[in-house]
């Protein structure tokens, strides 16, 4: 399954935007149709 990242809400929220626009600029290659391998789990 996916791997699952615990972080803070704003820490998760940056990584996910870091993680995107490494897809979006293709710095980050992927095959076809990209599904995430990750889960960021909001901790409180």
């Amino acid at each position: 399954g996916p791997f699952e990242v615990h972080a803070s809400p704003e820490l998760g929220k940056a990584l996910d935007q870091l993680l995107q626009r490494l897809i979006t600029e293709k710095r980050m290659k992927t095959d076809g149709d990209y599904q995430y391998c990750y889960n960021i789990i909001p901790t409180y």
